[in-house]
């Protein structure tokens, strides 16, 4: 995998990406060694880490949906929200 690859070459090697935003920075498991203890943000630029949440449910739990429902609502009504 390219992307471990270089995370790993940048001194990251404890985390383990899985999103990537449009900038290149990446969404990470940041790993210790009894498995992910914390979902970390990596600045491509910097290399700087920032610790978002302790899991990735807590992640999911965070994340907001646009005015009128959610994006599977929009698919089962098939249509956009007025």
């Amino acid at each position: 995998m390219q992307t471990a690859a270089l995370l790993r070459g940048r001194g990251a090697w404890r985390l383990v990406p899985f999103a990537r935003d449009p900038f290149g920075n990446f969404f990470c498991f940041r790993c210790a060694r009894h498995g992910p203890d914390a979902i970390v943000y990596w600045e491509h630029e910097t290399g700087g880490v920032t610790t978002i949440c302790k899991t990735f449910s807590d992640l999911l739990a965070s994340l907001h949906f646009p005015r009128g429902g959610s994006t599977s609502d929009r698919a089962v009504r098939g249509s956009e929200p007025t």
